[in-house]
């Protein structure tokens, strides 16, 4: 049964950026005021408990809910100083699924049960084309006559500890079991392009993204000044255009 949880933490996020914190009430409420609308992350914080997820401002007066498992699965977004304000969806959903080989594993699970705690980190990092020049050498081979304007890191890494705090597993997770969402508002120099593509490395492989997938293939959107990818791999990103 669900229950009100008092003494939680509730902060929204764009990107690196946090816009509002409040703590929850004896009845578990809690009130953002003055948001623009638009697509946020919501972090919930209770103790050893963290879950990060998506949500939408639409109107002024919208309630979300913001709910906190028994055990500690925590799903937390960092993105980095100075990256674009991305935001992310889906990552909470990780631990809905059946115990796997690399996400949540029954002997994650058994150590949650045990009093421990499993953390998936999605990371979000913007990338100078020096940095990742390797990387770029793959796409430019596929990308044809693409104008590559902006190139992102991403990684999702999962930390396991005991009952007692100590770190006794962690692990680079290279596919999650879900499909991850990723909004990110196009720069100043990507928008009114068309022929946008987004390509990326995988397991030294580059390859493109399918444009306007079906809801359960990776792929990305464009809609205004935003896209949104939708990717189940996570590494080298590179966003392009033709005019």
């Amino acid at each position: 049964d669900m229950q009100p949880v008092s003494d939680a933490v509730v902060s929204l996020w764009l990107g690196a950026n946090k816009l509002d914190e409040q703590t929850t009430t004896a009845d578990g409420t809690y009130t953002f005021t003055d948001l623009l609308p638009g697509i946020y992350n919501l972090v919930v914080t209770k103790g050893d408990r963290i879950v990060t997820s998506m949500v939408e401002i639409t109107t002024e007066n919208v309630e979300q809910d913001a709910d906190l498992p028994k055990g500690a699965t925590n799903s937390i977004v960092e993105v980095t100083e100075g990256s674009p304000d991305i935001v992310v969806g889906n990552l909470n959903t990780v631990f809905q699924q059946q115990p796997d080989d690399t996400v949540y594993t029954k002997a994650d699970q058994k150590t949650v049960i045990d009093g421990g705690k499993v953390e998936v980190t999605f990371t979000a990092e913007e990338k100078q084309k020096t940095e990742v020049s390797e990387d770029l050498q793959k796409i430019q081979a596929v990308s044809g006559d693409s104008n590559l304007a902006l190139v992102m890191d991403y990684k999702l890494e999962k930390e396991v500890f005991d009952a007692e705090g100590t770190k006794i597993a962690e692990d680079t997770i290279t596919r999650s079991n879900v499909l991850l969402e990723i909004r990110l508002p196009l720069p100043a120099e990507l928008q009114g392009k068309t022929g946008y593509a987004v390509y990326r490395v995988h397991n030294n492989v580059a390859e493109a993204m399918k444009a306007n997938p079906d809801s359960d293939e990776e792929g990305f959107k464009v809609e205004g000044c935003y896209m949104t990818i939708y990717a189940q791999k996570f590494s080298t990103y590179a966003i392009g255009y033709t005019e």
